[in-house]
């Protein structure tokens, strides 16, 4: 953390009491009794809606494509009145495209939207760490943008 702080990073801590991170943070947001949950549900809130929605900030969509498991396709749910909810990743078990649903580890093997709309294996995620092909690590940068998260 003190190396991120002295690299730039600006360090904010929200915490009800005091933890070594303190000492190297530049703010402390002590939670108030009970607000904590509210605290979660603004960050949830303002955080997706001023960098992905409001600016389109190029640089957090590169950060979610990069490291989160946001452009990973997922199925919605029915729940009988019209509205869906979401459910599991969408693997190759779960297509129709007999190349993805006959291919090794399928049952384990996550989507992604290619930038055409089409969807793909981008490759290195569980399903090829097992099997006879080996390991494979990155997807190709022309074959799967993982930065189009959301649109």
């Amino acid at each position: 953390m003190a190396e991120s702080r002295h690299c730039g990073t600006k360090v904010v801590v929200v915490s009800p009491d005091l933890c070594g991170q303190h000492q190297v943070c530049r703010r402390v947001m002590p939670p108030g009794p009970g607000t904590d949950g509210a605290l979660a549900m603004a960050m949830g809130h303002v955080i997706p809606s001023k960098f992905h929605v409001g600016e389109r900030n190029r640089s957090s969509w590169t950060t979610c494509g990069e490291i989160t498991d946001a452009p990973f396709l997922i199925t919605l749910d029915d729940r009988g009145d019209g509205t869906y909810t979401p459910g599991k990743f969408l693997t190759a078990s779960n297509v129709s495209d007999p190349a993805l649903k006959n291919s090794p580890n399928a049952t384990h093997r996550l989507l992604m939207m290619q930038k055409d709309g089409t969807i793909v294996d981008p490759g290195g995620t569980l399903a090829d760490r097992y099997g006879e092909e080996g390991v494979r690590v990155e997807p190709e940068p022309d074959n799967v943008d993982p930065t189009r998260v959301g649109g």
